[in-house]
Protein backbone atom coordinates (compact mmCIF):
# COMPACT_ATOMS: atom_id res chain seq x y z
CA UNK A 1 0.00 0.00 0.00
CA UNK A 2 2.73 2.45 1.02
CA UNK A 3 4.71 1.45 -2.03
CA UNK A 4 1.73 2.18 -4.26
CA UNK A 5 1.25 5.59 -2.66
CA UNK A 6 4.93 6.40 -3.08
CA UNK A 7 4.79 5.39 -6.71
CA UNK A 8 1.69 7.50 -7.21
CA UNK A 9 3.29 10.56 -5.62
CA UNK A 10 6.51 10.28 -7.56
CA UNK A 11 6.99 12.79 -10.36
CA UNK A 12 7.37 11.81 -14.00
CA UNK A 13 10.56 9.96 -14.80
CA UNK A 14 13.19 12.10 -16.48
CA UNK A 15 13.68 11.07 -20.11
CA UNK A 16 16.95 9.38 -20.96
CA UNK A 17 19.41 11.40 -22.99
CA UNK A 18 19.92 10.37 -26.58
CA UNK A 19 23.37 9.37 -27.79
CA UNK A 20 23.64 12.66 -29.66
CA UNK A 21 22.76 14.65 -26.55
CA UNK A 22 25.31 12.72 -24.49
CA UNK A 23 28.01 13.44 -27.05
CA UNK A 24 27.10 17.14 -27.12
CA UNK A 25 27.32 17.31 -23.33
CA UNK A 26 30.66 15.50 -23.44
CA UNK A 27 32.03 17.97 -25.99
CA UNK A 28 30.85 20.90 -23.87
CA UNK A 29 32.49 19.46 -20.76
CA UNK A 30 35.65 18.80 -22.76
CA UNK A 31 35.78 22.38 -24.01
CA UNK A 32 35.42 23.66 -20.45
CA UNK A 33 38.25 21.49 -19.17
CA UNK A 34 36.03 19.08 -17.24
CA UNK A 35 37.80 16.05 -18.67
CA UNK A 36 36.52 13.56 -16.07
CA UNK A 37 32.89 14.49 -16.73
CA UNK A 38 33.52 14.46 -20.48
CA UNK A 39 35.05 11.00 -20.30
CA UNK A 40 32.05 9.72 -18.32
CA UNK A 41 29.65 11.09 -20.93
CA UNK A 42 31.68 9.69 -23.83
CA UNK A 43 31.71 6.31 -22.12
CA UNK A 44 27.93 6.43 -21.60
CA UNK A 45 27.34 7.36 -25.24
CA UNK A 46 29.63 4.58 -26.46
CA UNK A 47 27.90 2.02 -24.24
CA UNK A 48 24.47 3.17 -25.41
CA UNK A 49 25.38 3.04 -29.10
CA UNK A 50 27.70 0.07 -29.37
CA UNK A 51 27.32 -0.02 -33.14
CA UNK A 52 27.88 3.71 -33.63
CA UNK A 53 31.43 4.03 -34.96
CA UNK A 54 31.50 7.80 -34.40
CA UNK A 55 30.64 7.40 -30.71
CA UNK A 56 33.32 4.73 -30.29
CA UNK A 57 35.91 6.93 -32.00
CA UNK A 58 35.15 9.88 -29.73
CA UNK A 59 35.37 7.70 -26.64
CA UNK A 60 38.69 6.21 -27.77
CA UNK A 61 40.02 9.70 -28.52
CA UNK A 62 39.01 10.92 -25.06
CA UNK A 63 40.69 7.92 -23.45
CA UNK A 64 43.91 8.50 -25.40
CA UNK A 65 43.97 12.18 -24.43
CA UNK A 66 43.47 11.16 -20.81
CA UNK A 67 46.53 8.91 -21.02
CA UNK A 68 44.54 5.67 -21.05
CA UNK A 69 46.08 4.59 -24.33
CA UNK A 70 45.85 0.83 -23.80
CA UNK A 71 42.12 1.03 -23.14
CA UNK A 72 41.64 3.23 -26.20
CA UNK A 73 43.43 0.68 -28.37
CA UNK A 74 41.34 -2.16 -26.93
CA UNK A 75 38.13 -0.36 -27.91
CA UNK A 76 39.40 0.33 -31.42
CA UNK A 77 40.55 -3.27 -31.86
CA UNK A 78 37.14 -4.57 -30.77
CA UNK A 79 35.36 -2.20 -33.13
CA UNK A 80 37.63 -3.14 -36.04
CA UNK A 81 36.75 -6.78 -35.50
CA UNK A 82 33.09 -5.84 -35.88
CA UNK A 83 33.56 -3.23 -38.61
CA UNK A 84 36.73 -4.15 -40.55
CA UNK A 85 35.63 -1.94 -43.45
CA UNK A 86 35.72 1.24 -41.33
CA UNK A 87 38.87 3.07 -42.38
CA UNK A 88 38.43 5.76 -39.71
CA UNK A 89 38.78 3.08 -37.04
CA UNK A 90 41.95 1.74 -38.65
CA UNK A 91 43.45 5.23 -38.89
CA UNK A 92 42.57 5.94 -35.26
CA UNK A 93 44.24 2.68 -34.24
CA UNK A 94 47.42 3.75 -36.05
CA UNK A 95 47.35 7.15 -34.33
CA UNK A 96 47.02 5.48 -30.93
CA UNK A 97 50.04 3.34 -31.86
CA UNK A 98 51.97 6.56 -32.52
CA UNK A 99 50.89 7.98 -29.16
CA UNK A 100 51.92 4.79 -27.36
CA UNK A 101 55.33 4.76 -29.05
CA UNK A 102 54.70 1.87 -31.45
CA UNK A 103 55.69 3.82 -34.55
CA UNK A 104 56.56 0.69 -36.51
CA UNK A 105 53.11 -0.76 -35.83
CA UNK A 106 51.54 2.51 -36.97
CA UNK A 107 53.52 2.47 -40.22
CA UNK A 108 52.32 -1.06 -40.96
CA UNK A 109 48.66 -0.09 -40.45
CA UNK A 110 49.01 3.15 -42.42
CA UNK A 111 50.68 1.34 -45.32
CA UNK A 112 47.63 -0.90 -45.64
CA UNK A 113 45.35 2.14 -45.72
CA UNK A 114 47.57 4.03 -48.17
CA UNK A 115 47.53 1.07 -50.54
CA UNK A 116 43.89 1.95 -51.28
CA UNK A 117 44.24 5.74 -50.95
CA UNK A 118 47.82 6.75 -51.84
CA UNK A 119 46.99 10.47 -52.03
CA UNK A 120 45.12 10.79 -48.74
CA UNK A 121 46.88 13.76 -47.11
CA UNK A 122 45.87 12.77 -43.58
CA UNK A 123 47.29 9.27 -43.94
CA UNK A 124 50.46 10.63 -45.56
CA UNK A 125 50.99 13.06 -42.69
CA UNK A 126 50.24 10.39 -40.08
CA UNK A 127 52.85 8.10 -41.60
CA UNK A 128 55.28 11.02 -41.72
CA UNK A 129 54.93 11.51 -37.96
CA UNK A 130 55.53 7.80 -37.38
CA UNK A 131 58.64 7.86 -39.58
CA UNK A 132 59.97 10.90 -37.71
CA UNK A 133 59.64 8.93 -34.48
CA UNK A 134 61.70 6.18 -36.12
CA UNK A 135 64.39 8.72 -37.05
CA UNK A 136 63.60 8.50 -40.77
CA UNK A 137 63.31 12.24 -41.26
CA UNK A 138 64.04 12.39 -45.00
CA UNK A 139 61.32 9.82 -45.69
CA UNK A 140 58.93 11.69 -43.39
CA UNK A 141 59.56 14.98 -45.17
CA UNK A 142 58.86 13.36 -48.54
CA UNK A 143 55.44 12.34 -47.22
CA UNK A 144 54.73 15.81 -45.83
CA UNK A 145 55.55 17.28 -49.24
CA UNK A 146 53.18 14.80 -50.86
CA UNK A 147 50.46 15.77 -48.38
CA UNK A 148 51.04 19.48 -49.03
CA UNK A 149 50.80 18.86 -52.77
CA UNK A 150 47.23 17.72 -52.11
CA UNK A 151 46.43 20.29 -49.41
CA UNK A 152 48.89 23.22 -49.71
CA UNK A 153 47.41 25.29 -46.87
CA UNK A 154 47.26 22.56 -44.23
CA UNK A 155 48.74 24.17 -41.12
CA UNK A 156 49.13 20.87 -39.25
CA UNK A 157 51.17 19.31 -42.05
CA UNK A 158 53.38 22.40 -42.33
CA UNK A 159 53.91 22.26 -38.57
CA UNK A 160 54.88 18.59 -38.81
CA UNK A 161 57.27 19.35 -41.67
CA UNK A 162 58.97 22.11 -39.69
CA UNK A 163 59.28 19.88 -36.61
CA UNK A 164 60.85 17.17 -38.78
CA UNK A 165 63.41 19.67 -40.06
CA UNK A 166 64.12 20.72 -36.47
CA UNK A 167 64.68 17.10 -35.47
CA UNK A 168 67.14 16.77 -38.34
CA UNK A 169 69.07 19.82 -37.16
CA UNK A 170 67.96 22.00 -40.10
CA UNK A 171 66.81 24.90 -37.93
CA UNK A 172 66.92 27.67 -40.53
CA UNK A 173 64.75 25.68 -42.93
CA UNK A 174 62.39 24.83 -40.09
CA UNK A 175 62.12 28.50 -39.17
CA UNK A 176 61.29 29.43 -42.76
CA UNK A 177 58.40 26.95 -42.74
CA UNK A 178 57.15 28.06 -39.33
CA UNK A 179 57.20 31.72 -40.37
CA UNK A 180 54.75 31.00 -43.19
CA UNK A 181 52.16 29.93 -40.60
CA UNK A 182 53.32 31.16 -37.18
CA UNK A 183 53.15 34.92 -37.75
CA UNK A 184 49.46 34.91 -38.72
CA UNK A 185 46.97 36.28 -36.20
CA UNK A 186 45.06 33.00 -36.17
CA UNK A 187 48.12 30.75 -35.91
CA UNK A 188 47.61 27.82 -33.50
CA UNK A 189 49.33 28.15 -30.13
CA UNK A 190 51.53 25.10 -30.76
CA UNK A 191 52.89 26.65 -33.96
CA UNK A 192 53.63 29.95 -32.21
CA UNK A 193 55.43 28.10 -29.42
CA UNK A 194 57.58 26.15 -31.87
CA UNK A 195 58.50 29.33 -33.73
CA UNK A 196 59.21 31.08 -30.43
CA UNK A 197 61.65 28.32 -29.45
CA UNK A 198 63.50 28.79 -32.73
CA UNK A 199 63.72 32.56 -32.23
CA UNK A 200 64.99 32.02 -28.69
CA UNK A 201 67.58 29.54 -29.96
CA UNK A 202 68.84 32.28 -32.28
CA UNK A 203 69.13 34.66 -29.32
CA UNK A 204 66.08 36.79 -30.17
CA UNK A 205 64.22 36.56 -26.84
CA UNK A 206 62.06 39.62 -27.54
CA UNK A 207 60.76 38.20 -30.80
CA UNK A 208 60.22 34.82 -29.14
CA UNK A 209 58.04 36.42 -26.47
CA UNK A 210 56.16 38.47 -29.06
CA UNK A 211 55.28 35.55 -31.33
CA UNK A 212 54.00 33.47 -28.39
CA UNK A 213 51.93 36.42 -27.12
CA UNK A 214 53.53 35.92 -23.72
CA UNK A 215 51.73 32.60 -23.28
CA UNK A 216 55.03 30.79 -22.68
CA UNK A 217 57.40 32.11 -20.03
CA UNK A 218 60.80 33.36 -21.09
CA UNK A 219 62.46 30.78 -18.83
CA UNK A 220 60.57 27.95 -20.53
CA UNK A 221 61.40 29.28 -23.99
CA UNK A 222 65.08 29.60 -23.13
CA UNK A 223 65.19 26.09 -21.63
CA UNK A 224 63.64 24.62 -24.78
CA UNK A 225 65.95 26.70 -26.95
CA UNK A 226 68.98 25.46 -25.02
CA UNK A 227 67.96 21.89 -25.68
CA UNK A 228 67.56 22.71 -29.37
CA UNK A 229 70.96 24.43 -29.59
CA UNK A 230 72.75 21.53 -27.93
CA UNK A 231 71.16 18.97 -30.26
CA UNK A 232 73.64 17.80 -32.90
CA UNK A 233 73.30 19.57 -36.24
CA UNK A 234 72.38 17.12 -38.94
CA UNK A 235 70.94 14.24 -36.92
CA UNK A 236 71.71 10.93 -38.66
CA UNK A 237 68.71 9.84 -40.67
CA UNK A 238 67.49 6.32 -40.07
CA UNK A 239 66.38 6.04 -43.69
CA UNK A 240 69.97 5.91 -44.90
Amino acid sequence: MLGSLAAGCAGPRAPELSTGAQLQLAETADAQGASDIALTMYRAAAARADGDVSAQLRYADALARAGRVKQAQQILTQQLQRHPEQRDLARASAIVDIISGDAAGAVSKLDRLLADAPHDEKLLADKGVALDLLGRHADAQALYRAALAVSPDDVSVKNDMALSLMLQGRRQEAQAVFETIGEADDAPARVRTNLGVLYAADGDAARAQAVTNGQVSQDDLMALAKGLRTAPSGVPDGSR
